[in-house]
């Protein structure tokens, strides 16, 4: 690719997919960042803390997440452990969701991608409920179980509030 740095092509392309995971318009949107994970290991202490701000309690919250994994990631799946938190740190809501990354009987990669990069775009959580308006974090965690997690490239978190 001349003239564009496949480190600026990466994050714009995961931008991309995440918007076209969810439909062209984006109703409702609160929040969306693309966390780049150092090195290509996702150490498992490592948190992404993603902040956002809620200006309607009343309405529930829908989550979205992309994993990028490249050619050297060694499992057909990943598990991730969001938290919900307002911001003096309480936690609110909690879950761990498997995102399926390859096709199990082929290993062949799920998702859509160029090279050796592929990603996947999941739909996390539906229906979170913030007890009432203000800013909150989402606290992401791998939980594979691995100290170092070696070929993913980034995570992207969307938020809407349909």
């Amino acid at each position: 690719m001349k003239g564009i740095a496949p480190k600026l092509f990466a994050p714009i392309f995961l931008l991309v997919t995440l918007f076209a995971a969810v439909g062209c318009t984006e109703k409702g949107e609160i929040s969306v960042q693309v966390y780049d994970v150092t090195d290509g290991v996702w150490l498992e202490n490592k948190a992404y803390t993603h902040p956002f701000e809620v200006t309607d309690a009343s309405k529930p919250l829908t989550i979205n997440l992309v994993v990028r994994a490249n050619k050297d990631y060694g499992y057909t799946n990943i598990y991730i452990k969001g938290t919900l938190t307002d911001t003096s740190g309480k936690e609110i809501k909690t879950d761990l969701k498997e995102i399926i990354l390859n096709d199990i009987a082929t290993g062949k990669p799920l998702g859509s991608g160029f090279g050796d990069i592929n990603e996947v775009a999941a739909s996390f959580a539906k229906g979170w409920q913030v007890p009432a308006a203000g800013k909150y974090n989402l606290v992401l965690k791998q939980y594979m179980r691995e100290k170092r997690l070696s070929g993913l490239e980034s995570v992207g978190v969307q938020i809407l509030q349909p």
